[in-house]
């Protein structure tokens, strides 16, 4: 949990550097999209189904793998030097899901966290793409 509240502080202050995105075509629409989408996220964290949350938690764990290497790109155009993520690697994430997912109940239950969360995450790299789109065609 302390490795996430550190990832926390260097979105904060990555936030902070870079400033707010220009606007846009349509902004009011894409941060409609995202409080929808943290809405769905809040929802699926708070899943009785057993496993669903925690499925969602290590894909998402998973994916900051991929995440993160894109903020430390954006930290360094800003000139701002992040430290060095504290994660557990992946290879553990997948050991500890293989773990826990020991009846195939488990498994579909974790299988079907880490597929809403990776659709929600497919949602906002679209997203990101269409504003950056539509700030180039500005």
């Amino acid at each position: 949990m302390a490795a996430f509240d550190e990832e926390r502080a260097v979105l904060a202050m990555l936030t902070a550097a870079v400033g707010p995105i220009p606007s846009t075509p349509r902004h009011t629409q894409a941060e409609a999209a995202i409080n929808s989408q943290r809405h769905a996220l809040g929802t699926l964290a708070q899943s009785t189904r057993a496993g669903c949350a925690g499925g969602a938690a290590l894909a998402f764990l998973l994916d900051w793998h991929a995440i993160r290497p894109v903020l430390d790109s954006a930290a360094q155009r800003a000139g701002v030097a992040l430290p060095r993520a504290a994660l557990p690697a992946r290879a553990a994430i997948i050991a500890l899901a293989e773990h826990v997912a020991a009846t195939p109940s488990q498994a579909r239950a974790l299988a079907f966290g880490a597929q809403q969360l990776a659709l929600q995450h497919h949602g906002l790299w679209q997203l990101l793409r269409a504003r950056a789109e539509a700030r180039a065609a500005l």
